[in-house]
């Protein structure tokens, strides 16, 4: 892409965020960390990644690009939207949401039971959840402190998106559904089927993505209440995520940390990695 007549180079991720979602609200101010940062500058970068927590928390809305996506995709995002709608009637009904109680209600009506039990639906569930974004150590903190500094009586409906090139998905929507299949038990149903019809199984073994919408929630709660998260805590929970550079794993809970911010942790990409983790 071009900017101010020079040729700037993005990744592909980028370039397919301000091909299909930039348009869609192109008046409003957007911070693309690609962009913003001068990622061949390590002390610019390092200057900047200082300010994340701060940009995150005052955002209007934080968008999550997860690729143009696919027809599973597709078909877990409506299937989440489809719960979730039930889960609301429930809730407006004085009814404990729970999905168990809609599969044996003999009010249901059986096309709704049908679309719950078709194997496809969830195994489009599992895959949203294998998405490679869940295991992103930086998507952390962009979840945790989105939005937690914006009044909540102008605050968007949806302050966390995923987007896709045709659909979009709000992660509490998302965190809501898993919270409640966690709670019916009805998650084993996610680790029994395959995760693209591409022959793997994936049997027993849970998607990163549930691990990672659990733990984001948790923390973002956390976080809305002003309660400390301890530095080791964060460290601990960011370990297994993955980043292009290992002193991120300490730099990126660092926005959400309260012993980080009070020690002022200092943030240096040209320091050996021993040294950012034992100074």
């Amino acid at each position: 892409m071009c900017s101010d007549g020079r040729s700037l180079l993005v990744t592909i991720s980028a370039a397919e965020l301000l091909t299909y979602v930039i348009p869609r609200n192109p008046t409003d101010l957007y911070w693309i960390d690609q962009l913003c940062i001068n990622q061949e500058n390590s002390k610019e970068k390092a200057a900047q990644v200082l300010l994340m927590g701060q940009i995150y928390s005052c955002a209007k809305q934080v968008l999550a690009w997860l690729g143009r996506g696919t027809e599973y995709s597709e078909k877990a995002v409506d299937f989440v939207g489809m719960l979730f709608k039930e889960i609301e009637n429930m809730r407006n009904e004085q009814v404990r949401p729970s999905l168990t109680t809609l599969l044996s209600s003999p009010n249901t009506p059986r096309t709704m039971l049908s679309n719950l039990r078709v194997t496809s639906k969830w195994r489009a569930l599992r895959d949203l959840l294998l998405n490679s974004w869940f295991e992103r150590v930086w998507v952390m903190q962009e979840v945790i402190m989105a939005c937690v500094k914006i009044d909540t009586s102008t605050q968007t409906k949806d302050p966390i998106m995923l987007c896709f090139e045709k659909r979009v998905l709000g992660f509490d929507v998302l965190a809501e559904v898993l919270g409640i299949l966690e709670t019916d038990n009805l998650l084993l149903t996610l680790f029994t089927f395959g995760a693209t019809g591409d022959g793997s199984t994936g049997l027993g073994v849970a998607p990163p993505g549930l691990k990672s919408v659990r733990l984001f929630s948790r923390l973002r709660t956390d976080v809305s209440r002003n309660q400390e998260i301890r530095l080791y805590t964060g460290l601990h929970n960011a370990w297994d995520f993955k980043s292009s550079n290992d002193r991120d794993k300490l730099y990126a809970v660092r926005g959400f940390c309260g012993q980080a911010l009070d020690a002022k942790l200092p943030l240096d990409y040209d320091a050996p990695v021993e040294e950012v983790y034992t100074d």
